[in-house]
């Protein structure tokens, strides 16, 4: 059933091409956790689908194909939807999927993506698409730093094949639209530094546009922790400074105090006298202290003697 599934769509995209009456649109957007959000449509005309489903209409190819891709699906956000555009007033009909993978690899390794993917005009694969001159490789390759995103290919109208002007002529109602969007805090190749996004389209005027570009997605988690350890490294630089202002100083360290001196002009003689005799007034003054003390208590000794002599006369 899944050979048949993408054999259906591989000949759609084929027949689309053959009568020039297609139309794709491809959108893939990654958000900063490198999660990926997949929108891709392939619509073709009436006389496209019923040569593809051997005269059958739209509605009856899509109950044969719809059991199918729901085979295919493995979770809630994978989905495939019948879906149609207005081309010059003419509908035209097809399938859209929507998906969300965790990483651009696993999108790649899909098993519903791949289904799909494969069987389109231009197709977004891992795959080396250098050789087909047709389709995009878009890889991730994540480091400890963040993650870079590259995308390489061609985006060709005519699936990379030289046209007859017969067959160039028919491609007039045909266009791929292609874009790949990536979040605010990235930036990539060219310049572009805010939400960079990279857009394709090819029409009749304009059949092919090559695609090469990078963008880088840093790792946010790995920022926070090298400014949080940034932060402590400073914060312990601070203390340590503050510490060592406020330790005691060493009286026995003479290294930040300065030798005063003081010019012999500026000291008179008598404060020469003084700081040569510096003890002696203190010992001089002593000395007359005690002079003093004793003449006091000779004299005290005296008029004791006297009153003494007295008391004894008057006794007599």
């Amino acid at each position: 059933m899944k050979k048949l599934f993408r054999l259906l769509l591989a000949s759609l995209a084929v027949l689309c091409l053959l009568t020039g009456c297609y139309k794709q649109d491809t959108k893939i957007s990654v958000n900063q956790l490198g999660n990926v959000k997949v929108d891709i449509s392939m619509v073709g005309n009436d006389e496209a689908i019923s040569q593809v489903s051997g005269g059958m209409s739209y509605e009856d190819l899509m109950e044969n194909i719809m059991p199918q891709i729901e085979e295919l699906e493995t979770d809630k956000s994978m989905n495939a939807e019948q879906t149609s555009a207005e081309v010059n007033g003419e509908t035209y009909n097809g399938i859209r999927i929507t998906a969300k993978y965790p990483s651009v690899s696993e999108m790649n390794d899909s098993i519903f993506f791949q289904a799909f993917n494969s069987s389109i005009a231009v197709p977004v694969t891992s795959a080396d698409t250098s050789s087909m001159n047709n389709g995009i490789t878009f890889k991730d390759m994540p480091n400890v730093f963040g993650t870079i995103y590259t995308a390489n290919g061609n985006v060709s109208l005519s699936q990379g094949n030289k046209l007859s002007d017969e067959d160039s002529a028919k491609l007039a109602n045909a266009s791929i639209s292609m874009k790949l969007s990536f979040p605010f805090f990235a930036f990539g190749s060219g310049g572009r530094i805010v939400n960079p996004s990279y857009t394709f389209n090819v029409t009749a005027e304009n059949p092919s546009a090559p695609v090469h570009f990078w963008v880088f997605i840093p790792n946010f988690a790995f920022l926070i922790a090298l400014l949080f350890i940034i932060a402590l490294i400073i914060i312990v630089i601070i203390l340590m400074r503050k510490m060592k202002a406020l330790a005691p100083t060493d009286p026995d360290d003479q290294s930040d105090f300065a030798p005063v001196t003081v010019a012999e002009s500026e000291i008179s003689e008598d404060d020469t006298n003084f700081f040569d005799n510096g003890s002696e007034p203190v010992e001089d003054a002593a000395d007359e202290a005690i002079e003093q003390d004793d003449a006091q208590e000779a004299t005290e000794d005296g008029d004791s003697r006297e009153t003494t002599e007295d008391n004894e006369n008057n006794e007599e």
